[in-house]
């Protein structure tokens, strides 16, 4: 691996920083409701920016990048759209007023409640079947990324063993994720997760300083991203919203799958009974919608780099 002391630094010392904390919360969990919705305590930021955090992780980046690479900006006009009816979503309350009021300390306990515990017994056994898969995609890719973007080996030779280094990442994954939820529950999950969107947004500001030096140099002009992003074919264009009817994967079929599984998902994270009040749990959905436009431009910036450089003539000898 061709790291610096720095570079190892900027690697460890968040992940350190986060065990010394949730060791630290851990005295602040009493029982069921502390370990399963924080207390009932968390104001309307904690959620936001944990609620956030949560879904910006390496499998977020990745997929994020393998739609700009098939489409371009060409979505982003609909993606707009779809995003003003979530925001419509969360500022009418749905299920958010009640789900609250209940008390409840889980959505399954909810559907319960509201319906029958034959639908909760259901609910369970799809969260648990789709965590599992979850669990073992997700990490996976995460652990595939950083062996390839570290240059760490293939494999490593444990007791006289190659052992593929992708599976020992993985391992170190779950690992700390089983540490962070069992030590200190929701109130360390929401926490730690807060601490880690502080620290993203530098590294996010970091490496938009450093992507728009390199696109005013002559490394990458602005000339050889714009000859990239006007380069799609007819039906398939990287720019325009409203020529994308020969693509097959990243059309309009794909936001509303998209839409339809965040209704279909909506408030069904632990923060949902997390929040303080109905209120602060509406409020906190109000502004993760803004809080996530420092993420979306980090990734915007990243994704146009890789697209020229993976779509542009003068970039083909890479």
């Amino acid at each position: 691996m061709n790291l610096t002391p720095l570079d190892l630094l900027i690697l460890v010392a968040p992940v350190l920083l986060m065990v010394g904390v949730t060791l630290y919360l851990r005295r602040f969990m009493h029982g069921v409701a502390d370990f399963l919705a924080a207390g009932r305590g968390a104001g309307r930021y904690l959620i936001a920016t944990a609620s956030g955090e949560t879904a910006a992780g390496v499998m977020g980046l990745v997929a994020a990048m393998e739609v700009f690479s098939r489409a371009g900006f060409s979505m982003q006009l609909w993606s707009g759209l779809t995003g003003l009816l979530y925001l419509f979503v969360v500022i009418s309350g749905f299920v958010t007023y009640r789900l609250r009021e209940t008390r409840v300390l889980t959505l399954q306990q909810f559907l319960e409640l509201r319906y029958s515990k034959r639908l909760r017994v259901f609910a369970s056994i799809l969260t648990f079947v789709s965590g599992a898969f979850f669990f073992g995609v997700v990490p996976g890719v995460s652990a595939r990324f950083f062996v390839y973007y570290l240059g760490m080996p293939e494999a490593v030779v444990i007791a006289g063993f190659a052992v593929p280094t992708f599976g020992l990442l993985m391992v170190i994954a779950l690992s700390l994720a089983l540490f962070f939820t069992v030590s200190s529950g929701q109130i360390g999950v929401m926490v730690t997760d807060s601490l880690e969107f502080i620290i993203s947004l530098v590294m996010y500001l970091v490496v938009a300083v450093v992507l728009l030096g390199v696109f005013s140099t002559p490394v990458v002009t602005l000339k050889e991203v714009e000859e990239a992003l006007l380069s799609g074919p007819a039906g398939g264009s990287f720019i325009n919203p409203l020529d994308i009817g020969g693509r097959q994967d990243f059309n309009g079929w794909y936001v509303l799958i998209g839409f339809f599984l965040f209704v279909y998902n909506y408030r069904g994270s632990a923060s949902a009974s997390s929040a303080l009040s109905a209120h602060e749990s509406r409020m906190a959905g109000i502004l993760g919608t803004w809080r996530g436009v420092g993420t979306a431009s980090m990734v915007a910036l990243l994704s146009v780099g890789a697209f020229t450089l993976l779509n542009h003539s003068d970039f083909s000898v890479f």
